[in-house]
Order: C-alpha cells, then structure tokens, then sequence
C-alpha cells in the first residue's frame, strides 16, 4: 500500500522491543520481502515494509508492539492535568553520528510530525511541544487527549543530517549501509546504541516479490527468514532439515471497500447485499487453508474498541438478493487488489468475485502491482478493492484515519466516500473521554454504526506465518515488524 496504508498505521506504532542477546555475535540476517522500503524519511509514508525498515533505524519515545506500551526513549511520562503531558528521556542516548539526542529533537520531530500528511491524524490535539530541559518534553493539547501515549509510539524521533541532503540521522539499534527506495537496504549494528550493540551485526531487507523465489532462496540458505508463507506450504517447510515454521495470530484486518461515490455502491441496501454475498468462513477454509479467522469488523480482538456482539457471518442469500436486479443491467466491476502484498491474495480475490458473481454481481478480478494500485488508489480510483489494516493498541486512530469525514487531520484512509454526521461527532469525543469505560462506549457506538452503514466489508484476520533458518531465534510481533535486535543466531 501507499504512504496511508494502514494496515499502516498501524505498523507506525510499533517500536523497539524484545530480548536484546548478547552482543559478541558476528550474525549477518538476511530477511526476503515481497516489496522494499519507499524512503528514509520517517512519516513520510506509512506503508507496512517501509514503517518495518525504520523501526530499526528510528527509535520513538514509547515502544509498542502493537497490543502493549512501554518506555523507549522517554523513561517516563506524566499527566499533571487534562491538557498536558511530560515525558522524561533517559540518559545517554547517542545518534547513529555521535551527537547526543536531546529533548529539542524530539520536539522538532513532534512538530515536524503534526505537519506531514502521512501522518498529522497521529497528533490531532496537540496545540504546543517545548523543550523544558535537555531531558524534559512539555506537550500541551487543545483538549484532554487520552490516547496520546499511543499516538507518540508511532512518531520517530530523528535529527537532521549535517550535510546537505543527507538521510535523517537516528539512534536506532542499526544504521544504513545502502537502500534502494522499491528495493533493498542492508543495514549494520549501531554499537553505540543505549541498549546495547545488537548480535546480529549486518540486517538486510531483500525485495523478493514472488513467494516462490523466497522460499527458494531460504532452502539454498541465502536468507534466514520468510514472511507470510502460503499455508500449504507449512508442512513441508516443517519437515525441510535445517528450517522452521512459526505462526501467530495478526492484528490486520483483510477488507472489501467500496466507492460510496460511484454506482452502485451509493445504495446501503446494495453494500448491505455485497456483505451477505461473501462467505467469510468458506473463504477462510478454502483461500487461505484455515490459517486465518473470519471477522466482521476492523479492530481485532486484542485491541482496545473491539466489539465482541459483532460477529463473522456466513453468506446470506435472501438478504443478497438485492444484487440479482443490479447485476442484470450493470457492467462486470473490476476487484482490483495489489499482487502479493498479503498472504493468498490472488486466491482471496478469486473467492471473492465468485461468490459475488454467484449472487447475480459480476465481479472479475484485477491484480495491480503494488505501486499502481496505490497511485490508483491514492487518487481514489478503485470501486471495488481488497485492503488490509491493522488497528493497534486503541481503535481510535484507526476510526479516525478510516470513517471520519476527509477534514483537516481526519478522514485520511478514507476512500470510500464515507460521510456520517454522527459517526464524526463520536469519533472527536472518543479521545477526549478520559474514562477508559466511556471511551469503550463510544467506539462500540462507532462501530455498530459503520457495520450498519457498511463502508466496507472486513473479511478475515490473517495469521502470519513465518518460515526461517532453524537456528534463527525469532518470535514473530503482532505489528509484523521484524526489528534485527531481537534476533540471534544460536
């Protein structure tokens, strides 16, 4: 996906985190993905390799791996009152050039945050970020702001670079040695690093976009480690000498979306329809070999928002009927969905334009390499496509990103056309609410609101399924970051 993605944002969130090993190693890891990191510039472009690359060369001020926070840079942070937050950064934090990091850093890039439009939904009430002290960090908003630990876990912190036109400088675990924007990027261990230098001392993120050439290239051994490994290939990678395969539930929602601007997905009876049309659970067991879960919303069920009365359903087709009279004057709509950025996605979309042709809707699928889809849907062209998105820690970003009314900060993932009066009133008070019951209420309001309204149609939650060396030490991340400091080679 493109600079929003959020699957995306919510790989934004994930931070530094893990068992660091010992530092005497020499391990070189070589990961293969389906697609390379866009850019050095931190929120600049929020898609999931790109944030995945990052978090290894960025550290933020308060870790997440996408379910649970803890201190990062910042030691500490506190709430003296509704409207302003203090964080306290630890000592002896150096940049990848040997500068110290200080609290004017952090404020440069938290200003420079609320200003990007990859990422300015992050920050929506901060009015004000000063630098009190080396180590002190005042940040004041226009309203009480529950969720700011949270949002702050997906900000960068980085200085700029002493000669013109260089890359920004971090204090991550790892700096760069060479990246290709698309393509790869080999990283080397910072040593200098405040948790110390990490074992594997050479990182390098391959750009491998056919699955086939990654699961080849880790049986001759020139990579260590595989994401999103086809489900009917776990049993015979298991029983490969020298491999292993691991697995573990996702926080990405795989989803439907419609264009609410174009026919004839103005009508909710007709979005309505398209929902009752597709078997999730068939879709689950058939496109994806079971290695996923069948959901009827966006937000997981580890994160803060979820709605356990909204459940999967099976296809209805009573309540689709409704496509039969569209389909007969309509013309065939193109799926459109970016080839190999999610696991069986070319049999997912296959699924689904069968059961959506089956109920009297003719749907075809488009595969689209990555970079066009996104272009395509950067400028809202796509009716009809598959999406993934992973909420983290709190729903709240995410409705905002997803179902607010394009306005400023808000409405950035929006390319449905989705406008709800109401639903943008409660996704601006969620975060206000500093009673956690409160704001539960309010995101349960917002998501049966979307469900009923329909946007968009969640599928499944995938599990990710990891194929590396057998010596490789690795536990896979809810966020899918893959950070090189918590790896080793036994």
């Amino acid at each position: 996906m493109g600079r929003r993605a959020l699957l995306a944002w919510c790989a934004c969130l994930a931070a530094c985190g893990g068992a660091t090993p010992p530092a005497e190693s020499t391990a070189s890891v070589v990961v293969a993905w389906p697609q390379g990191a866009t850019t050095l510039s931190p929120d600049d472009n929020l898609e999931e390799f790109t944030i995945g690359l990052q978090r290894n060369l960025y550290d933020t001020l308060i870790d997440s791996d996408g379910s649970a926070l803890r201190p990062g840079l910042a030691e500490s942070w506190a709430t003296p009152d509704d409207h302003t937050w203090i964080f306290r950064l630890r000592r002896g934090v150096r940049l990848h050039d040997g500068r110290s990091l200080d609290a004017s850093h952090v404020v440069a890039c938290l200003q420079w945050a609320w200003t990007r439009q990859a990422s300015a939904s992050a920050l929506p009430a901060v009015v004000s970020a000063e630098a009190t002290d080396e180590r002190t960090v005042l940040v004041r908003t226009q309203a009480p702001f529950a969720t700011l630990a949270v949002r702050v876990a997906g900000v960068a912190i980085w200085a700029p670079p002493l000669r013109k036109g260089g890359a920004p400088v971090g204090s991550g675990p790892y700096r760069v040695v060479r990246f290709t924007p698309g393509g790869d990027a080999v990283l080397e261990a910072f040593e200098d690093h405040w948790r110390g230098a990490p074992s594997v001392r050479r990182l390098e993120f391959r750009s491998v976009p056919r699955v086939e050439e990654r699961l080849r290239l880790l049986k001759k051994g020139e990579v260590q480690l595989v994401p999103d490994v086809p489900a009917g290939e776990l049993a015979s990678l298991a029983r490969q000498p020298g491999l292993k395969t691991l697995a573990r539930r996702g926080l990405r929602v795989v989803f439907l979306g419609m264009d609410q601007g174009a026919s004839p997905f103005r009508d909710v009876a007709i979005r309505r329809a398209v929902r009752a049309a597709i078997d999730r659970p068939a879709l689950v067991a058939d496109a994806l070999g079971g290695q996923a879960e069948a959901v009827a919303q966006i937000v997981a069920p580890e994160v803060f928002g979820h709605d356990s009365t909204l459940q999967a359903l099976a296809a209805d087709a009573e309540a689709a009927r409704p496509l039969r009279a569209i389909g007969q004057r309509a013309p065939v709509l193109d799926l459109d969905f970016p080839t190999g950025k999610y696991r069986a996605i070319e049999a997912v979309a296959q699924r689904v334009a069968a059961d959506l042709t089956a109920a009297g809707l003719p749907v075809r699928p488009r595969p689209r390499h990555w970079k066009e889809w996104d272009a395509a849907r950067d400028r809202r062209e796509l009716r009809l496509f598959l999406m993934g998105w992973m909420a983290v820690n709190d729903a709240t970003a995410s409705f905002e990103f997803l179902f607010h009314s394009p306005a400023g900060a808000f409405g950035v993932e929006n390319v449905f056309g989705y406008a709800n009066p109401e639903v943008d009133r409660l996704i601006e008070e969620a975060p206000q609410l500093l009673d956690a019951s409160q704001r539960l209420e309010i995101l349960y309001r917002v998501a049966r609101r979307v469900h009923d309204d329909v946007p968009l149609v969640p599928l499944y939650r995938q599990l990710d399924l990891y194929a590396t060396a057998a010596n490789l030490r690795f536990e896979p991340r809810p966020d899918r970051v893959i950070l090189g400091h918590a790896l080793a080679i036994d």
